[in-house]
């Protein structure tokens, strides 16, 4: 376990609590410290983004007029 956190750069602690079942991805809704319809914040985004340093964030780019008249 300890192998597998430091690979993907997660808590331990954390690591065993979803696997032991202790902890479950509902938590803080359950507990109303988050809505269902907002369950993560920017601070988890940016920890997740600093975890996950080859992932981005990008605009899509718009799409010429031509080939969305083709697409459709």
């Amino acid at each position: 376990m300890r192998k597998v956190a430091t690979l993907f750069r997660v808590p331990e602690s954390t690591l065993r609590d979803r696997i032991l079942g202790i902890v479950s991805t509902g938590y803080a809704v359950q507990l109303g410290r988050r809505s269902r319809d907002k369950p993560l914040t920017m601070k988890w985004m940016r920890g997740f983004f600093k975890r996950w340093p080859v992932l981005k964030v990008v605009k899509p780019k718009s799409l010429e007029h031509a080939r969305a008249k083709m697409a459709s």
